[in-house]
């Protein structure tokens, strides 16, 4: 029973079937469609192996896009069979084709003789035909793949991270900033996401409990050990601003401030971007000291 919870847990959150979004299949089937993309779609069998059905789905390339972004091409389930349909149509297309052409030919040639007189009116003309059995392949056209527009400085992963909700951020993207939702929990956040309330609860600076509709919460994707880790406090850039300038407005050390955010020093936070504020330590719990017992006289 514990095995089966923590295979959960490995599962893409956005995994689920068509007729009902909260469940997929445990294993790789074509009934499991992606609830990120733009468009619901089935995924490939051999995507889901490598990542909707592990660990490894934050690095899935539609889990880290928009979720406005449509579903690539090539991780659609019916991707290849629609390419071969499109083949074995192509070729009886072209067939159909050669023999239309072959009959107007013919009929040209004859009309041609005997409007010059070759051929009596009255007589009886046999033509004799001999087939030639001759294989002609036709040139099948590959889809067209529309144009990829030119990566920006903006959207491109290794000039500049996107710092976004809902987005793995921060170090090797062990935290995610999410927005709460209507009759949601701490106990439903932690068993959805893999974690525990005490983590929660150590990860983020003065929680408001019971939790509020729209907060920004940080939430772990890693098992992670929250000793000696700094609470967090979300923060939302309104305007372009250094690293420098907006580490002395929220009085927070620059070196922590890029370190919890992994970002280099000539990173430049863009309005809508989300960052990570380093506040406390986790207090660590002190035992009381023991009474030493006043000796009877």
């Amino acid at each position: 029973m514990e095995e089966d919870k923590n295979r959960k847990y490995r599962i893409c959150p956005y995994l689920g079937q068509r007729s009902d979004p909260g469940t997929a299949f445990s294993f790789p089937s074509e009934f499991n469609c992606c609830y990120h993309a733009k468009r619901v779609a089935a995924i490939a069998v051999g995507h889901q192996e490598q990542f909707c059905l592990t660990s490894g789905y934050p690095n899935c390339e539609e889990y880290i896009t928009e979720p406005d972004a449509l579903l690539p091409a090539g991780l659609h389930a019916f991707y290849g069979r629609r390419s071969r349909k499109r083949n074995v149509n192509g070729k009886w297309l072209w067939g159909a084709i050669l023999v239309v052409l072959m009959i107007i030919v013919t009929w040209l040639l004859i009309t041609r003789g005997r409007s010059s007189g070759q051929f009596p009116a009255a007589a009886t003309v046999t033509i004799e035909s001999t087939e030639t059995s001759t294989e002609i392949t036709p040139t099948v056209l590959s889809p067209t793949k529309p144009p990829t527009p030119s990566p920006t400085s903006e959207d491109t992963p290794t000039s500049r991270p996107l710092l976004r909700l809902e987005k793995p951020l921060g170090i090797n993207h062990e935290f995610m900033i999410h927005q709460i939702q209507d009759g949601e929990s701490l106990d439903l956040i932690a068993a959805k996401h893999g974690t525990t309330v005490e983590t929660l609860l150590a990860c983020n600076y003065r929680l408001p409990t019971p939790l509020l509709t729209g907060w920004k919460i940080v939430i772990p994707l890693v098992n992670i050990d929250t000793q000696g880790l700094p609470a967090f406090e979300v923060y939302n850039v309104t305007k372009e601003i250094s690293m420098v300038d907006l580490a002395n407005q929220l009085s927070v050390d620059l070196n922590e401030f890029k370190h919890y955010n992994a970002v280099g020093v000539d990173f430049i936070p863009r309005a809508g971007d989300w960052l990570l504020v380093p506040r406390a330590v986790s207090p660590t719990p002190i035992p009381s000291p023991i009474p030493t017992p006043t000796p009877t006289p």
